[in-house]
């Protein structure tokens, strides 16, 4: 038990390396199949997911595939695995794999904002204007005064002429819009 609570301790710190070393020697140990095992290959798939971000925020995009990819094969039904994954082949220019990805994200949580909005960009990245409108959509009924998924509709609306409808969004846009850097990314 004391290497479940060290991967926690190491994941709280985002030492996500040793935290994942810490989880696998505890997946060694305990074969018993039950909740806490279920929570240390959560705690698992976590550090690996940790890690690629880490590294792709480095510019090591190999190394945060394989640690996505791993993430996946521990956890498959984890949505933040696939939405990370897919904003790495969405980096890459896999296009055609990030919806694959993002679909599949959404698939395991369809409240999850973030992976209907990367999925509108990468829908308008491909000139599929319609698909984007469709998926930004299903966003704005989870979210209606969402400043970010308004904003994507209303460009998507007006790229695909329809000015009219899209002052609307753009108007809960301006008005939602608190400025946070943080959000910045999205557009």
């Amino acid at each position: 038990e004391g290497w479940f609570n060290l991967g926690n301790i190491y994941a709280e710190q985002k030492e996500f390396v040793v935290s994942g070393e810490a989880y696998t020697r505890f997946l060694e140990l305990w074969q018993k199949e039950d909740s806490v095992r279920v929570s240390a290959l959560e705690g698992l798939s976590q550090a690996y997911s940790g890690y690629g971000v880490q590294t792709e925020r480095r510019g090591q995009l190999d190394s945060a595939k394989v640690a996505y990819q791993n993430a996946i094969q521990v956890n498959p039904n984890e949505h933040l695995n696939w939405f990370n994954l897919g904003n790495l082949h969405r980096k890459t220019g896999d296009i055609q794999q990030a919806v694959v990805d993002y679909q599949r994200s959404i698939s395991l949580n369809n409240a999850h904002i973030d992976s209907y909005a990367n999925l509108g960009i990468t829908f308008r990245d491909m000139n599929r204007n319609e698909d984007a409108i469709r998926v930004y959509r299903k966003a704005f009924a989870l979210a209606p005064s969402h400043p970010i998924v308004n904003y994507n509709l209303g460009l998507a609306l007006m790229a695909s002429g329809n000015w009219g409808e899209a002052e609307g969004p753009l108007a809960t846009f301006r008005a939602n819009w608190e400025g946070d850097p943080g959000l910045i990314h999205f557009y």
